[in-house]
């Protein structure tokens, strides 16, 4: 789970696939994608739903069967959450931990238990769907980032090319313009 205040998640995905791809391809002598397909990203209500969110990503090995139970998953930072001091700094802990007290003992006891009661039916049932949706939150929520995505032309200031598209176009018309190309 990544939060990004800025909205730049598609590049910088795009930048750590492309290096990691090119560094994991020379180490292995190989080449061609690593990763199939686009990544996913989910606009999440934080202040609702990020803790659902984090407990099913931990949880989703123990899901697959591939582990009997989080901590047992290397490649998840759900370990991490239970230690004293975690070997990367890149982790910020204290957003989390700090939702289940303020000593030690308590918060990582609290924690492991948040964990282990397990993703309930409304998120697996989310994340189970063919399509998933883009936004998880309230139906307010969901209309807030609706009516603020809905920009014109000058407020789309991160696509230059948005400025020279004409909105009020017809679908005949756009059909009329990609026949002439």
């Amino acid at each position: 789970m990544i939060h990004t205040p800025l909205g730049n998640l598609s590049r910088s995905m795009r930048y750590v696939n492309g290096i990691y791809t090119q560094r994991f391809n020379r180490k292995h002598v190989s080449d061609g994608p690593i990763f199939r397909g686009r990544f996913k990203s989910i606009l999440i209500d934080a202040d609702s739903y990020s803790m659902e969110v984090m407990r099913y990503i931990h949880l989703n090995p123990v899901k697959a069967n591939i582990v009997e139970t989080p901590e047992k998953y290397p490649w998840s930072s759900h370990y991490a959450y239970l230690m004293k001091r975690p070997s990367f700094s890149w982790l910020v802990r204290n957003e989390v931990l700090d939702r289940f007290g303020k000593r030690w003992s308590h918060r990582i006891n609290r924690y492991k238990e948040f964990i282990d009661r397990g993703i309930p039916s409304d998120i697996d049932e989310f994340y189970d769907k063919k399509k998933t949706p883009f936004i998880l939150g309230s139906e307010s929520f969901k209309d807030w980032i609706r009516n603020k995505s809905q920009r014109t032309v000058e407020e789309d200031y991160e696509i230059p090319e948005a400025k020279t598209l004409h909105y009020d176009l017809s679908a005949d018309q756009i059909i009329d313009i990609v026949r002439k190309s």
